[in-house]
């Protein structure tokens, strides 16, 4: 397999202080907006074939499987570990299916030649002979199978990436904005589905005008810039611009995440390879932020959650957590009116999923109370009457005659677990 990544220069990072004011927008915008997507198209993927040969299918499959591992990581480094290298020759082992199409007019097209440049399968060939071949891969067996290898796993449910961009070109600046097709902002658009980044931009419409400047953008005024950036409530943002300079591209921009941020530049001969710089580097940081790497014993706690009024409530909440990567068991331990306690088995630290779940605001973590309080098992277990009938079904039963249960419930009662205190925000 190619490794395209090595034909980019350096990024280069400059450490920035953040004025209280993002800190402060941050902590506003954590309650009353949601700024998380689920990509359900993770495991789909485009990759140039010259034939429809077996011999060609199984090589665009390896090159396929491992973008997905890309996305499912953040880190390119990972394909390079003996587990990555051993899923990737296994790769019939997720193929659901695939289809062939015709290159010309294919979404890939403008891309090929910079994304597989490495591959002999571009190389002095037309686009009008080449074929695409469309891979859907299952990536839930695969995400199983990276965690028994003990490979890193970034959730499927990401902070939404808002770009505030400005382009320099032919000495006229012109702002990126949603909708608007330019060659730049098609590039960071195409370079975000590669990489698996939810990515939108600003409709740069009356409004946001009078909010933010183009010398706002030009200068990248974070502050200013974050004044703009509350009409959207994105936690995780990028202010950036682009200019040709010195016979190449160059590229400056701040990731401002978790109220933070951070200032890079690269440069490139190619627009195209310059934005791709710039997805693959925001997308490590964010791996790093987020993604979930299996501690060699799993971390045990207690999570309470308020406002689960029925039961249609409690389902969604717990095919909510259910989808976190980071949460390996999930059983619930007691409820109580409109409150309900789970009893979490981790992967990771508390602080990871307490990461995760600020990405959307479904949970909201209650600041009036002293999270992670160790509580005895012996709080967790409720008496019979005290639970709805509708959800008995969910508890373990705790009938003294059961001998089984009797044994569950002293297995219950030995550990003291921290707490955290959430409330469930199901339409944000």
């Amino acid at each position: 397999m190619s490794n395209s990544f090595s034909l980019f220069a350096p990024v280069l990072s400059i450490e920035r202080s953040v004025g209280f004011l993002i800190l402060k927008i941050g902590l506003l915008l954590s309650v009353s907006f949601s700024h998380a997507a689920s990509l359900s198209s993770i495991g789909d993927v485009s990759v140039p074939v010259k034939d429809e040969s077996n011999e060609e299918r199984w090589r665009a499959s390896y090159q396929g499987l491992s973008e997905v591992l890309l996305r499912l990581t953040g880190d390119e480094k990972v394909l390079q570990s003996d587990q990555a290298k051993n899923l990737m020759k296994n790769n019939s082992r997720y193929l659901l299916r695939f289809g062939y199409e015709s290159m010309k007019g294919h979404r890939i097209e403008p891309y090929y030649k910079d994304d597989y440049s490495n591959e002999a399968v571009v190389q002095n060939i037309n686009a009008a002979k080449l074929k695409v071949l469309g891979l859907n891969f299952d990536y839930h067996l695969l995400v199983k199978d990276m965690q028994a290898n003990g490979l890193p796993v970034w959730d499927v449910n990401r902070p939404e990436l808002m770009f505030w961009w400005i382009g320099e070109e032919g000495g006229v600046r012109n702002i990126l904005a949603d909708g608007e097709s330019t060659q730049a902002r098609d590039a960071l658009l195409h370079y975000s589905r590669f990489y698996g980044l939810p990515t939108k931009f600003p409709l740069m419409d009356m409004r946001d005008r009078n909010n933010v400047q183009t010398s706002d953008l030009w200068g990248l005024y974070v502050e200013q810039i974050a004044k703009a950036n509350k009409r959207y409530g994105n936690l995780t943002w990028v202010s950036g611009k682009h200019y040709f300079s010195g016979g190449k591209w160059q590229a400056e921009w701040t990731l401002v995440m978790m109220g933070k941020a951070k200032t890079y530049r690269t440069s490139s001969d190619s627009l195209n390879r310059l934005q791709k710089t710039v997805i693959k580097h925001i997308s490590g940081k964010m791996a790093d932020e987020y993604a979930v790497l299996a501690l060699e014993q799993n971390q045990q706690l207690i999570l309470q959650v308020n406002k689960v009024n029925d039961l249609k409530s409690l389902t969604n909440l717990q095919n909510y957590l259910k989808g976190l990567f980071v949460i390996e068991q999930l059983s619930l331990s007691s409820i109580k009116g409109d409150q309900v306690r789970f009893k979490l088995e981790l992967k990771e630290s508390s602080e990871k999923l307490r990461k995760l779940l600020k990405l959307d605001s479904k949970l909201v973590e209650l600041q009036f109370v002293k999270s992670m309080d160790k509580v005895p098992v012996e709080q967790e277990i409720t008496k019979e009457n005290e639970i709805d009938e509708n959800l008995k079904e969910s508890l373990p039963n705790t009938d003294s005659t059961d001998s089984n249960a009797t044994q569950e419930l002293k297995q219950y009662k030995q550990p003291e677990y921290p707490v955290l205190y959430y409330q469930w925000n199901e339409n944000p």
